[in-house]
């Protein structure tokens, strides 16, 4: 017996998955909107509603391996110190 409310939000969340597998990145991220550049916080939060959708497979990976390639870049030192330039921007950090 499911509680009420629970298979609206079940519905939604399926929803929210389809849609956000529709604009995953080139490289296996997401960013904030669709023409930004995918970013540690917003493709981690990305997995957060997959796993809630019980979706897996192709786009996980992708999304793993993006933020492995990411956190690395993220945590380089600067030159002026401080963490790395944000990993997909073109702009010095």
């Amino acid at each position: 017996m499911k509680l009420a409310g629970l298979a609206s939000y079940d519905q939604r969340v399926a929803r929210a998955a389809r849609t956000l597998l529709g604009c995953q990145g080139f490289d296996g991220g997401w960013g904030l909107t669709l023409s930004s550049v995918s970013s540690i916080v917003n493709t981690s939060e990305v997995l957060a509603i997959l796993r809630a959708a019980d979706v897996g497979g192709a786009p996980v990976r992708g999304a793993l391996a993006y933020l492995a390639e990411a956190v690395e870049q993220h945590c380089r030192p600067r030159q002026k110190g401080g963490r790395g330039r944000t990993p997909g921007s073109s702009a010095s950090a």
